[in-house]
């Protein structure tokens, strides 16, 4: 139902590689994910630019806010690239 309140929560996220080829970090398929101890996952609302490219050498930092329908959300404490989107 349109209106409906959304509760979110922002991580500053370092994303890097422990591989050593180049990774694609669209938002065209894979996505961020969060999750909370117990697996929970919750869909990303927003994610800075910064966190998306190809990823290489170095790291990529920047935000990254989730979303649930409860606060639920707020226990989060891990974000993952993702193909399950």
């Amino acid at each position: 139902m349109e209106g409906q309140p959304k509760y979110e929560k922002t991580f500053n996220v370092v994303v890097s590689s422990v591989i050593d080829q180049p990774i694609q970090l669209t938002g065209d398929v894979d996505c961020y994910k969060a999750f909370d101890e117990k697996g929970k996952e919750f869909d990303e609302r927003l994610v800075q630019a910064e966190l998306l490219g190809i990823l290489k050498d170095s790291p990529k930092t920047g935000a990254a806010t989730f979303v649930s329908d409860d606060e639920s959300v707020y226990n989060a404490k891990f974000v993952k690239w993702s193909s399950q989107c």
